[in-house]
């Protein structure tokens, strides 16, 4: 293709203009056939199959009391605000918290922390505003249950 100097692509022809596609004026160069249907590529591909083997953690399903553990950590990290400016990347903190029979936060016993002050006072903060859970707990609940903060966000199914 000529190189356009000073902006004079008026010297070059429809098919120089647009890299070798001829203008739909010029009968002189070769037609292109048009793509295939979309129709012909969809029938080509085969549907996904799925066969039913989802990953359920049947042990939350059948224990109340593993489920509730669950139900306060989702509801405890829902109000945890991390620092945007904090590399946290390993960061974790435990806290061992105990719920009362109407379920209300009765306690919070810190077990580690971060070693970044910001950080641990974002999952101080969470805890504070996480006063009052749904429902209290089911019968046998433990008096305390850890809970881990970290970036993964992974439920211990273990209760402690």
């Amino acid at each position: 293709m000529p190189v356009i100097l000073n902006g004079d692509a008026e010297a070059l022809t429809g098919t120089e203009k647009w890299g070798g596609v001829a203008d739909a004026a010029d009968d002189s160069t070769e037609k292109f056939a048009p793509p295939a249907a979309v129709a012909d590529v969809a029938a080509a591909v085969p549907p996904p199959v799925i066969d039913g083997s989802f990953i359920i953690n049947q042990a939350v399903i059948d224990d109340p009391v593993v489920s509730y553990k669950e139900q306060i950590e989702t509801a405890l990290r829902s109000k945890w605000q991390r620092p945007a400016d904090v590399l946290d990347f390993g960061y974790f903190a435990e806290v061992e918290v105990s719920v009362d029979a109407t379920g209300h936060l009765a306690n919070t016993f810190w077990k580690k922390g971060s070693g970044d002050a910001k950080w641990d006072d974002s999952v101080k903060q969470a805890l504070e505003k996480s006063k009052t859970f749904r429902r209290p707990p089911p019968k046998g609940f433990p008096e305390r249950v850890l809970v881990r903060f970290d970036v993964q966000q992974e439920t211990e199914t273990a209760l402690q």
